[in-house]
């Protein structure tokens, strides 16, 4: 695991610039090649575009952007498709392809659109091939090593950095939030602003990394949930020798 959340932040912006990078390069020789149409669709539409670039943009933009403006200004409808089907969908498909930890499942999607910001610039530096997308930096990681990779670690953990961007996001998403419960009377959308304007703040005020507020107790239950789905594999392995 990345030994902190800056580190997370570089890990990211890393593997969201490089598939765009890839797709730009690769994107001619696709419809190019002798591959059959609907496999050259495939691959240029549905894995890079709509995985690598569109859902990022779709978070950002949309959930975390268009979403709270719209809250200020009521004459605005947004379809319901667009506001309810869509992000259950995708909830519903994160449950289905992880089954043992779907109750991750509200807390990833959150996590996700807070993500957002980060991956979207990697895609704008990816596709227009800015300075920051050749940048590789080696991600330090958290595990059991030596002494002084602890302390390291440890003096990474105490780090008190601030992140503007997702400040500034958390601040007008939860003032949305509050307009929403006040004046517009919009519960439903309340709850998720609130809900994501808090997930912006612990963001923008490192408190997600590792030795931070909330950092220690997510370690803890994630170790916690590891040790409990490795006691069952072994205990089904046990069964199954038996």
């Amino acid at each position: 695991l990345p030994a902190s959340y800056f580190a997370y932040r570089k890990q990211q912006h890393r593997w969201s610039c490089g598939p765009v990078q890839l797709w730009r390069r690769s994107s001619a020789a696709i419809w190019a090649s002798k591959l059959p149409f609907l496999r050259k669709v495939e691959l240029n539409f549905l894995t890079f575009f709509l995985r690598k670039v569109a859902c990022h943009m779709v978070a950002l933009l949309f959930f975390c952007t268009l979403v709270p403006l719209s809250i200020f200004t009521p004459e605005v409808s947004i379809p319901l498709w667009a506001l309810v089907h869509l992000p259950v969908s995708v909830t519903v498909t994160t449950a289905i392809f992880s089954p043992k930890e779907w109750y991750y499942v509200v807390v990833m999607v959150l996590f996700e659109n807070a993500m957002s910001i980060v991956k979207l610039w990697a895609v704008v530096n990816g596709a227009f091939d800015l300075q920051r997308a050749n940048e590789w930096v080696v991600t330090s990681k958290k595990g059991s090593g030596g002494s002084d990779k602890l302390k390291r670690l440890k003096a990474i953990y105490s780090t008190c950095r601030a992140y503007t961007s997702e400040m500034l996001m958390g601040i007008f998403t939860l003032s949305a939030g509050v307009f929403a419960i006040f004046y517009v009377h919009r519960i439903t959308f309340s709850i998720f602003l609130l809900l994501q304007g808090f997930v912006f703040i612990a963001f923008g005020l490192n408190l997600v990394d590792g030795g931070n507020i909330l950092g220690r107790p997510l370690r803890c239950w994630g170790a916690c949930c590891g040790w409990r789905h490795k006691g069952e594999k072994t205990k089904g392995k046990e069964v199954a020798d038996g």
